[in-house]
């Protein structure tokens, strides 16, 4: 794959997430999976092992991995206007992107771990 299909497979990306739908679809499926997490947490729903595991790498593969870059790639996109007149806003979102990936980094560690 050359440097043209690289950039025609970013470029179809990067449309595909400017839009509104995926970030709530992704959104919702964060919400889902953080109340059947705590549905679990709370014994109100029993898992076994492999159920506890599945889960546990959904939430770091969704919520920490693909949904939060999926969503914080959308607030780039629409705020850019917004983070070029202000150092304060482009401070707070290079700030939560590092956090970011901190936060999935040490999961990716814990999971490695755990396995």
């Amino acid at each position: 794959m050359g440097r043209l299909g690289l950039k025609k497979m970013y470029d179809s990306l990067a449309i595909l997430l400017a839009n509104r739908q995926v970030s709530i679809c992704t959104a919702a499926a964060i919400i889902i999976l953080i109340i059947v997490d705590l549905f679990a947490t709370r014994q109100i729903v029993y898992l076994d092992n492999t159920s506890e595991i599945t889960l546990f790498a959904l939430t770091v593969v969704v919520g920490y991995g693909l949904g939060s870059w999926i969503i914080l790639e959308y607030t780039r996109r629409v705020t850019a206007n917004l983070r070029s007149k202000s150092l304060l806003i482009n401070m707070i979102h290079w700030t939560i992107t590092v956090i970011q990936f901190f936060s999935l980094l040490s999961c990716c560690l814990s999971y490695s771990i755990i396995v």
